[in-house]
């Protein structure tokens, strides 16, 4: 790459920059009374309490705590 217009090929538009910049990681853990339990990694730009509520709402029979 030794001139701009070599640099110039490796430009994102703006739906690949929207992909790349992605959004935060949360980890939450889907616990129901019985003892079963997961974890669901979940990418989101919304906020933790959004993320959490979104996945309870996914398994009302169980508790979720998002980290």
């Amino acid at each position: 790459m030794k001139n701009l217009s070599s640099f110039e090929a490796f430009k994102l538009n703006k739906v690949q920059m929207g992909v790349v910049k992605g959004g935060t990681l949360y980890h939450c853990m889907v616990e129901y009374g019985f003892g079963d339990f997961y974890v669901r990694v979940v990418e989101s730009e919304q906020t933790l309490k959004e993320v959490e509520a979104a996945v309870a709402a996914q398994a009302p029979d169980a508790s979720v705590n998002c980290m």
